[in-house]
C-alpha cells in the first residue's frame, strides 16, 4: 500500500461478509496512517460485510469527510449486514450454523447439507432474532429523530429496558435489487431505516442463496433527489425495487 501511494496508484480495499469488515477497518487504518498525504487515493468496496461501528465512529468518519470512501453493497435480504444490530447471546448456536452451511453448501466435510432439517431451523431462528432486533434498532432510531427535545432521555430511557446494540452504518450503502438495479443512499439515518424495512420478505425465502447474488446493473440515488426530475421512473420506482 505505501508503494503505492508513493506511485500515486488508487488502492482499493475490498472484502466479502466478515472480509468487508477487514477492508473497512483496513482502510480506517490506511487514512489515519496517510492523513497528511494528498497524494493518497483509497476507496473501500464491501459486499454483505456487517457493521463494523458505532455512532462515535460514524461521526468521526463523516467529520474527516471520509465518507465517500465507503461503499458497501447489501442484498435487501441478506443478515449478515445487520447481525451486529443482535446481541452476541440472542444468536445462540444458530449463527455458527448457518455460516458453516453457507461455506460448505454440500456439506461434503460435516456430512450435513445447507438444506438440512437443522441448518433450515436456524437459518429460520437467525433470521427471526436479526428482523426482531433490527426493527428495535430503526423504531428507536425513527422516534429520536422524531422528538424534537429530549432525544438523548429518550434513548437512555429504552437503553435501560432493552439492549440496544450500538453499531450504526456509515458510507455509502448499495442495496442490490431483484431487479437487477442498485439503490444508493448516503444518508445513515435513511440507511438504519432501510436495512429493516427491506428486511421483510416471505418466510419461505429464507435459507436461500440470496445472500451470494451481489451483482449490479444500473444504480438508482435516493439522496439529492431535487436534482432528478420527478418524472424519472427510476426514482418513482425505487421505494417498490426495495420492496417498501
Amino acid at each position: 500500500a505505501d508503494r503505492r501511494t508513493k506511485k500515486k496508484k488508487k488502492i482499493v480495499f475490498t472484502g466479502y461478509s466478515s472480509g468487508g469488515a477487514t477492508a473497512i477497518l483496513t482502510t480506517i487504518w490506511y487514512l489515519e496512517k496517510h492523513r497528511q498525504d494528498p497524494k493518497s487515493d483509497v476507496l473501500c468496496i464491501t459486499f454483505g460485510a456487517p457493521l463494523v461501528g458505532d455512532k462515535i465512529v460514524g461521526h468521526a468518519i463523516r467529520r474527516e469527510g471520509w465518507s465517500s470512501c465507503f461503499k458497501n453493497f447489501v442484498l435487501p435480504h441478506d443478515p449478515i449486514p445487520r447481525i451486529h444490530f443482535s446481541p452476541r447471546h440472542e444468536l445462540g448456536s444458530d449463527l455458527p450454523a448457518v455460516l458453516q452451511a453457507w461455506i460448505n453448501p454440500e456439506g461434503s466435510n460435516s456430512g450435513v447439507s445447507s438444506s438440512a432439517p437443522g441448518t433450515n431451523q436456524s437459518s429460520q431462528n437467525l433470521f427471526n432474532v436479526v428482523v426482531d432486533n433490527t426493527f428495535a434498532i430503526a423504531s428507536c432510531d425513527s422516534c429520536v429523530l422524531r422528538s424534537s427535545a429530549g432525544g438523548s432521555s429518550l434513548l437512555e430511557a429504552v437503553n435501560e429496558i432493552v439492549e440496544l446494540s450500538p453499531y450504526r452504518p456509515f458510507g455509502s450503502f448499495y442495496f442490490c435489487c431483484s431487479e437487477g438495479k442498485v439503490v444508493k443512499v448516503e444518508n445513515h439515518e435513511a440507511v438504519t431505516q432501510i436495512l429493516f424495512y427491506s428486511l421483510q420478505l416471505p418466510r419461505s425465502s429464507i435459507g436461500s442463496n440470496d445472500y451470494k447474488t451481489y451483482e449490479t446493473k444500473e444504480i438508482v440515488p435516493l439522496d439529492n433527489l431535487q436534482a432528478i426530475s420527478l418524472q424519472n421512473d427510476d426514482v418513482n420506482s425505487a421505494p417498490n425495487i426495495l420492496d417498501l
